[in-house]
Order: C-alpha cells, then sequence, then structure tokens
C-alpha cells in the first residue's frame, strides 16, 4: 500500500472487501485506509469499484429452521436442555434462506458510498417495517445485501445477495425470533435493527433486533 501511494495517483480501487451481511469482519477498514491516504497524498480521491452498497431486512415463515435451532432443545431425546436454547438463539444464522419461506416485502436498513463513507460504518440503528404478502407464522427476519457497481460512466451493473437472487458465497442471515408471531396479509412487522462491533471480537458484530413482542442481542462471529 505504501508503494501504490508514494507513487503515481491512484486512480480507481478496485476491492471485495463484503462480508456476510455486508459488515462482518469490517474489511472495508482497509479500503477507507487506502482511499484516504491516497487524498491525502495526492489530493484525488479514487474511485472504488463496487462503490454503493445496501442492506435489507425481509420476513420468513420457516417453521422447521426455527425448531431446529429453537425448538429441538425444549426436548432432546427427553431430556430439556432450554439452557443450550438460550445461548444458541443469540447467535444470528448464516444460512441459504428457501425462497419460498420469504413472506414480506424487503426494507433498506443502511446505505453505503465507499467513496464517502467514514470508519464508523459498523455502528448504525434503524427502523423498520416489514409488510405481509401472505398470511404467516413469522418465526426469523432475514438479512441480506445488495452491491452496485454503477457511476456516470458505467451502465448499471448490480447483484443481489437476497434469497430471491442467484445463491452466492455470502448466503443470508437470519435472525431467530425468540416467538414466532402470526399476522394477516398487509399487516406490518415493525422494529428496530442496531449494529455495533463487538469490543473484544473487532472483526465480529453485536446486533440487537427489537420488535414489538421482544429484544434479542445476537452475535455474527
Amino acid at each position: 500500500m505504501n508503494t501504490a501511494v508514494e507513487g503515481d495517483p491512484v486512480h480507481v480501487i478496485v476491492s471485495e472487501w463484503m462480508g456476510y451481511f455486508l459488515l462482518f469482519e469490517c474489511m472495508l477498514d482497509s479500503v477507507i485506509a487506502l482511499r484516504d491516504r491516497c487524498g491525502q497524498t495526492h489530493g484525488l480521491v479514487p474511485e472504488i469499484v463496487p462503490r454503493f452498497y445496501s442492506m435489507w431486512l425481509c420476513a420468513l415463515d420457516d417453521s422447521a429452521l426455527h425448531d431446529k435451532n429453537i425448538k429441538f432443545w425444549d426436548n432432546v431425546y427427553g431430556f430439556k436442555m432450554t439452557c443450550v436454547k438460550c445461548n444458541l438463539r443469540k447467535n444470528a444464522i448464516v444460512v441459504e434462506v428457501k425462497p419460498e419461506t420469504v413472506c414480506s416485502d424487503s426494507f433498506c436498513i443502511k446505505e453505503i458510498d465507499a467513496k464517502s463513507v467514514d470508519i464508523n460504518y459498523t455502528e448504525f440503528q434503524s427502523r423498520f417495517q416489514l409488510t405481509l404478502e401472505r398470511d404467516s407464522k413469522v418465526s426469523a427476519i432475514c438479512g441480506y445485501f445488495n452491491v452496485d457497481f454503477s457511476n456516470q460512466s458505467l451502465k448499471k451493473v448490480s447483484f443481489s445477495t437476497g434469497p430471491k437472487s442467484t445463491l452466492t458465497h455470502w448466503q443470508q442471515v437470519v435472525f431467530l425470533l425468540q416467538n414466532p408471531i402470526t399476522l394477516m396479509k398487509g399487516e406490518r412487522l415493525k422494529g428496530e435493527i442496531a449494529l455495533k462491533r463487538d469490543s473484544v471480537d473487532p472483526r465480529s458484530l453485536k446486533i440487537n433486533v427489537k420488535t414489538d413482542l421482544e429484544t434479542t442481542d445476537f452475535f455474527l462471529k
């Protein structure tokens, strides 16, 4: 990086820094550091490719996934192991979400422009509301991200890591509700999500998900 900054001006930075739910591992830090050093040294802020990112939520009706990770521990071959359930339910799950389990529209909780974002990009909170597209028992909230390569000189090029798009190695991140919520078509699941880095492991994320009925602190690590 020192050679690149101290030599000729850097016009373009190409980086695939994205992690699960976009921000896991916080690898955008290195892109921001290089971008800012190039700007300070040469007075030219490089283009970032890809440049634009957005984070999204949608609701899931997936009783099988919920039972496997939550209800299963209520009776493990005759043994009640709810103490295990209490710990596991705090882990966000990285999994391939079945498209047919999506039961709501999607809601954008954050947008990032890599050319101007600052180092505090991992700390934010956002309200959300998900409108049900059919009668459902909402068992989880799904998180994913979209990437847009576009700028003024290029035609639109983008991709999504959402459950209804072609599967990528990022899959999706699932936040299981402690108590599934029955909602009718057209009703809205409202809530708030807050993210921040883990103080012990700064590559991991603490994610608080709040609905009208419950609040859970999740870890993505």
